[in-house]
């Protein structure tokens, strides 16, 4: 996690991964990709300060102080911490979602509680990026039309047969957890998602 201090003027699809809107603000906290945080180009000031290069597509989620609401007015891209208000901002298209619990029952008939490795609860949802980028061709509007609600059921896209669960992109390691107290989630994007089941 990194608070931002400079910002781009605009983005460009050089990159070859998608293309989105710049969200954040300067004095947003962003978590940022594992891997990309390490490789990220250091900087230092005439002070010893300490900044990184981090591109934007490596960007997961923002958190934003929110002065202009109250504890009993926040929504569902809202959190609340030590009485403090934050915005929630998934950015580059990017999805948070909760591992469900299920029951597991096992030879010796005594049951246990383990993560669903098919399904996931959607918490936080980016806009749509507006388009993405494979072999140098543009497919366009691949999020739009996909509706993507908060408390959503989904499937994630299974990347490995009976592996889904180790695949999984969480936002923050257990011991490290910052973003919201001890829940851990994580993330993905339209494009990876199978289905939605809804009531």
């Amino acid at each position: 996690m990194y608070e931002v201090i400079r910002i781009p003027e605009k983005l460009t699809d050089a990159g070859g991964r998608w293309m989105t809107d710049i969200e954040i603000q300067v004095g947003d906290i962003v978590w940022v990709k594992h891997m990309s945080s390490l490789s990220a180009p250091v900087i230092f000031d005439d002070k010893d300060n300490e900044y990184r290069l981090i591109e934007y597509f490596d960007l997961v989620v923002a958190k934003r102080v929110n002065r202009e609401r109250h504890l009993n007015n926040t929504t569902s891209k809202y959190l609340v911490e030590d009485d403090i208000v934050y915005e929630v901002i998934p950015l580059n298209g990017y999805i948070l979602v909760e591992d469900i619990y299920v029951d597991y029952k096992e030879k010796t008939a005594l049951k246990k509680r383990v993560k669903d490795p098919l399904r996931g609860r959607v918490k936080y949802v980016g806009n749509p990026n507006k388009y993405y980028v494979y072999s140098k061709k543009k497919h366009m509007d691949l999020d739009r039309g996909v509706e993507i609600k908060q408390g959503d059921i989904i499937s994630p896209e299974l990347y490995q047969m009976n592996k889904s669960i180790e695949n999984r992109k969480y936002l923050e390691e257990d011991m490290f957890a910052k973003f919201d107290g001890d829940k851990k989630y994580f993330y993905l994007q339209r494009p990876d998602i199978n289905g939605i089941f809804r009531n």
